[in-house]
């Protein structure tokens, strides 16, 4: 649950006021907007496609102080081919490029600094070659006057008024850093950090859980032979007696090896005819019998 409310406060500090329009949706369109600023990308895609040439006009309305609306353009990213490919922004009224840019943009070093329009509107233009593509840009387009700020507006390190609602968004719509405040940048690494730490963790417990199931339900081994649980049972009921039977059983198995053999140490001894009067033949006179000498 609480990583749940972590990307909610991420997502809010970083998304929360902000509308994104995407540049190849609207090719030949004009774009109002009535909120305070836009995120523009070139695609939703991760790469634009071969020989695009596409056009948008954006226009703003009044500011909340009544005043004919600027728009200050920031390029947050730019990732195009040079040569090759251009990017161009003109001022809506003149048709001019606007001041300290180049006629065409291209390759991968954003200006460092704002731009700014001399009137509520700006005309995008981006042109590509056949050849490979790349990521593309994005812009953040704001409305901005350089009167006196109102109670609802901010004003930026170079002078323009922006909305209030902009303040520590997470986004520099100013160009220099000057609505953003230091501690957002905390709160939003502290935030992934702890999402971060949350997850290991829980992964780290679910796996001693699995640990302790696992031998807690492993079945006993028994190296090749079947012993029956009631064998079991009795063997380990009456432990002094289990021992006697064993040592029983060993030496019923051991021959007795200390018995002497069965035989005559010297030659069979000789024997003598006697008369046993107790035995008689046919003719009435005593058997001859043997008996040791």
């Amino acid at each position: 649950m609480y990583r749940v409310l972590a990307f909610l406060v991420l997502w809010i500090c970083t998304n929360g006021h902000s509308t994104k329009d995407y540049l190849d949706k609207h090719c030949g369109e004009t774009l109002s907007y009535q909120k305070p600023w836009v995120r523009l990308k070139l695609t939703r895609r991760d790469d634009y496609p071969p020989n695009m040439n596409c056009t948008v006009k954006v226009v703003f309305s009044d500011t909340e102080a009544g005043t004919p609306a600027r728009i200050m353009v920031v390029v947050h990213k730019l990732e195009t081919k040079c040569p090759g490919d251009r990017l161009k922004m003109l001022d809506g009224n003149s048709s001019l490029p606007l001041k300290g840019l180049s006629p065409d943009l291209c390759g991968k070093h954003e200006p460092k600094q704002a731009l700014f329009t001399d009137s509520s509107s700006l005309v995008v233009n981006f042109q590509s070659d056949a050849s490979k593509s790349d990521d593309g840009f994005e812009l953040y387009l704001t409305r901005f006057h350089l009167g006196i700020c109102t109670p609802s507006e901010f004003r930026c390190a170079r002078g323009p008024c922006i909305a209030t609602s902009l303040r520590c968004d997470g986004h520099d719509q100013c160009g220099d850093d000057s609505d953003e405040c230091p501690w957002k940048s905390w709160l939003v690494v502290s935030l992934v950090a702890a999402t971060s730490l949350g997850s290991l963790l829980t992964a780290v417990v679910m796996c001693c859980c699995c640990s302790q199931y696992r031998s807690r339900f492993r079945r006993p081994r028994t190296r090749g032979r079947i012993i029956p649980s009631f064998a079991r049972s009795q063997s380990s009921a009456h432990p002094a007696e289990n021992d006697m039977k064993k040592s029983a059983e060993v030496q019923l198995a051991v021959p007795n090896l200390v018995q002497p053999p069965l035989f005559y140490p010297t030659s069979p001894p000789a024997y003598t005819e006697t008369h046993d009067v107790t035995s008689v033949d046919k003719s009435g006179g005593p058997l001859p019998t043997k008996s040791a000498i």
